[in-house]
């Protein structure tokens, strides 16, 4: 064993699975990672957090390890301060699942959301409706049946909500967020992220949504969701930047030195090749890691080595995808140049404006819809005289 390992020595007598659970546990703070942790946390501190927070990045770049860490340093505050009330819960997570087929299917996610909350009675409140009699069950067939057993989307939600209320939940954190998107039609988007804000203003608790660009769909919805969110970019390391190059590499020793190997890999001479099957991703390539150890592991080899990580390399066109993807949204969370400009144009303003350039008064357009009277002033009509009553 290497004297710069990190694990303990005596994993090298365990397991396979002990040796591979290990590692698999084992995380590495990263620059992009502490980055993006530090810009969440001084959102959910400040004295006006927004109901929404969106945490984005490519597909692999570790946003599911951000999601933990983010609830454990939520979970650790919140036991250090005794002020606090102990039945509350500062951070609940839960993943978004995508639909088998069709749309994005809420009851589902409600359910999962009582789940999270630890709620004891949560099966009860997804079969609390009484079962019917036996004539009306016959009457109404086994389909009927089956239905009137089952709480109604809007119970499951009311339900939802009554939960986090009562448990005091600071922050919903939901992974793979990009579920939300899936529904048949982009009118239904703003259906989605309604119901999200919803939630978000009844419960009094910041949703952080983490998911992959897709996310930027809903972001760019309206104005107002714009006005009442935030977004957190957490990027993939870019090999044309000296800085990310040296912190990928810092990365793979890192990674190097909690193997429980006999020897101590060097990553050294093949990053190019484990930067291109990753695309700059960390927790792509901690996946890859993952399971490059374990064939090592049961051939009992020393150290991992070439041969083990090209087992189980990503295929080049599925490394294309993901980059075009990443590139796509990449461009999408910059602001391209003479962004600023444009904004001060479309606004009417310059730079360094003359007065000359100013229009007045005078220039703005006539309305030419109905002229509306002054409040308490009658509008000019000829008033009716003789031939009346009471005249």
């Amino acid at each position: 064993m290497a004297a710069s390992s990190l694990f303990p020595q005596h994993l090298l007598d365990a397991t396979l699975r002990e040796r591979v659970g290990y590692f698999k546990n084992c995380t590495v703070a990263h620059h992009l990672l502490k980055e993006a942790l530090e810009s969440l946390k001084e959102i959910l501190v400040a004295e006006e957090v927004p109901p929404l927070v969106f945490l984005i990045g490519p597909t692999g770049a570790g946003k599911t390890t951000l999601l933990l860490q983010l609830s454990k340093i939520l979970a650790e505050a919140h036991a250090k301060d005794p002020g606090l009330d102990p039945s509350r819960i500062p951070a609940v997570t839960v993943e978004a699942r995508g639909p088998d087929s069709g749309n994005f299917s809420w009851k589902d996610y409600y359910v999962e959301v009582l789940k999270s909350l630890k709620d004891a009675f949560w099966e009860h409140k997804l079969h609390h409706r009484p079962v019917p009699s036996a004539s009306v069950a016959t009457a109404v067939g086994a389909v009927e049946r089956s239905r009137s057993t089952r709480s109604s989307t809007s119970e499951l939600r009311a339900e939802m909500e009554e939960t986090v209320k009562a448990r005091g939940v600071v922050a919903l954190l939901v992974d793979e967020a990009q579920h939300f998107t899936k529904m048949a039609s982009g009118r239904k988007w703003n259906d989605q992220m309604d119901a999200i804000k919803s939630m978000a203003r009844f419960t009094g608790t910041v949703h952080v949504l983490f998911g992959t660009y897709e996310l930027l769909s809903l972001v760019d919805l309206s104005g107002q969701l714009a006005r009442r969110s935030v977004e957190v970019h957490l990027p993939r390391y870019r090999a044309e930047y000296f800085d990310d190059r040296k912190e990928f590499k810092r990365v793979l020793e890192a990674f190097a030195r909690q193997m429980p190997l006999s020897q101590q890999p060097n990553f050294e001479p093949m990053w190019q090749y484990l930067y291109e099957r990753t695309i700059g991703c960390v927790g792509t390539l901690k996946d890859w890691l993952v399971r490059a150890l374990g064939t090592a592991i049961k051939e009992e080899a020393l150290t991992l080595k070439l041969e083990h990580l090209k087992k189980h390399e990503l295929p080049i066109p599925k490394c294309l995808l993901m980059l075009e993807e990443a590139a796509v949204g990449e461009n999408k969370m910059s602001v391209r140049p003479g962004a600023d400009m444009d904004l001060y144009q479309k606004l009417g303003l310059d730079k360094e404006p003359s007065q000359t350039a100013l229009k007045t008064n005078k220039d703005k357009p006539k309305s030419k819809g109905r002229r509306v009277s002054s409040p308490g002033s009658r509008n000019a009509t000829r008033d009716p005289v003789g031939g009346q009553k009471d005249v």
